[in-house]
């Protein structure tokens, strides 16, 4: 037996019709919304899905429904910083799983970030004058482990050309 399938575009729904079918699906409420919005307008709106995913059921429920609320909250006005997330929503990213990720991702990303920074700063250190090339082609390196080991070659090499050819190496594996 198949199964009639009907696609809904969310953003052609109104919130209200999306919460009359379930008020679960508050998670989806974003979407139903403009993603250019003045602030204001968002605000509003998001405190009233923090309280309605607040309020959907047990406690277990609700924590799930603010984690996929936050994911959604996030992916869809991208602009809006996590401090603003925790003030509309009224609650403590920290305290879901999607903030905890988030947190962790933040950390992980600037700890890439000081590698690079430690590896163009070795070589300035080293050799005064960092080719823009040299220094674009380390701020593609998204892995800690490959910059830590191109730190070790800025630190050891003989010259500027030993490293560049070191990264080339590493820029085509």
């Amino acid at each position: 037996m198949q199964w009639p399938l009907k696609e809904i575009v969310l953003e052609e729904l109104q919130e209200e019709d999306l919460l009359a079918v379930d008020p679960r699906l508050v998670v989806l409420a974003p979407f139903t919304t403009p993603k250019k919005i003045p602030k204001e307008h968002l605000t509003k709106k998001a405190n009233h899905w923090g309280e309605l995913a607040r309020n959907s059921g047990s406690n277990e429920m609700s924590v799930e429904l603010l984690d996929i609320l936050v994911l959604f909250f996030l992916h869809r006005f991208r602009g809006v910083s996590r401090t603003e997330v925790v003030d509309m929503l009224h609650l403590d990213l920290a305290n879901t799983v999607a903030g905890q990720e988030l947190i962790q991702m933040g950390e992980e990303k600037g700890k890439i970030e000081d590698a690079r920074d430690m590896v163009i700063e070795a070589l300035a250190t080293r050799f005064e004058l960092v080719p823009q090339n040299i220094s674009d082609q380390v701020n593609q390196i998204e892995t800690r482990e490959t910059l830590k080991q191109l730190l070790r070659i800025a630190i050891k090499a003989e010259n500027l050309e030993t490293f560049k050819a070191k990264l080339e190496t590493w820029s085509r594996s």
